[in-house]
């Protein structure tokens, strides 16, 4: 399982920098549980608030990702 935290946020988003965030972690996820292809995160993260609390490797590419940045 992974958690991710937006604390600038409540019940939705309001920052579309977070939602572009959240967007490229839920196709990464999805790509690696059905197979499918996926882009790349690449910039998908700038400006946006989110915390990845647990479960960097459940989600493809994204440890390489977060090194190089």
């Amino acid at each position: 399982m992974s958690v991710y935290l937006f604390p600038n946020e409540g019940h939705g988003f309001n920052k579309p920098e977070n939602s572009l965030a959240f967007f490229a972690v839920t196709e990464a996820f999805l790509g690696s549980c059905l197979g499918g292809r996926v882009e790349a995160i690449g910039d998908d993260f700038t400006n946006s608030s989110i915390e990845i609390v647990h479960g960097v490797d459940f989600i493809p590419g994204l440890k390489t990702h977060l090194s190089e940045n």
